[in-house]
């Protein structure tokens, strides 16, 4: 599940985001609540939270300060800015903090579940690339006394009369991955 923090200075705007959206269809499990991206930074401070939707006019930190700043602080957090202005200049500065989304007002229900569709499929690559760089095989560092060197130089010249013969073959041959096999490879030969 994830975790959603709603930054909207007006309790009306964020009571109807919360009441229109069905956040566990979504898989949103917490839905936060902040009224000033100071309050809302303190929030992305001492929480993990995911996904951040904030309007960019707020008293005491802008959206956009907030954006830039959260980022900084969590640059995995996704960031959606809603505003009612639709200046250049916002979205230019929007672009440079590394905001994900921005929509501008009127946002209806359809907007923001897309928006948040979007941004927690994003989240879910992320998640895949993550756990599979995790599961890579650490592999061991190259040997420098040279024993694979003789092992795969003996396996060449026995297999390359064979047209079939490969680096996958190679490999299997002498009991090292592809990847440390290629580094071993080019180290010695």
């Amino acid at each position: 599940m994830f975790s959603l923090l709603i930054v909207d200075d007006e309790p009306i705007v964020r009571n109807g985001i919360k009441n229109l959206i069905d956040f566990s269809e979504l898989n949103i499990g917490t839905v936060l609540e902040a009224q000033n991206g100071l309050q809302a930074l303190s929030l992305v401070k001492s929480n993990d939270i995911d996904i951040v939707l904030a309007d960019i006019n707020m008293p005491k930190m802008n959206g956009l300060d907030f954006a830039k700043n959260a980022k900084e602080h969590n640059k995995d957090i996704l960031i959606a800015l809603v505003t009612g202005y639709d200046y250049f200049d916002y979205a230019v500065s929007a672009l440079r903090y590394g905001v994900d989304e921005y929509l501008l007002k009127p946002v209806s229900k359809k907007d923001i579940e897309k928006v948040l569709t979007q941004m927690i499929e994003k989240l879910k690559a992320s998640k895949v690339k993550s756990e599979l760089k995790d599961i890579s095989v650490e592999e061991e560092p190259i040997q420098k006394d040279g024993s694979y060197k003789d092992d795969i130089q003996k396996v060449i010249e026995e297999k390359l009369a064979d047209s079939d013969f490969s680096l996958t073959m190679l490999a299997d041959e002498v009991n090292l991955s592809q990847s440390y096999l290629s580094r071993i490879f080019k180290q010695y030969f």
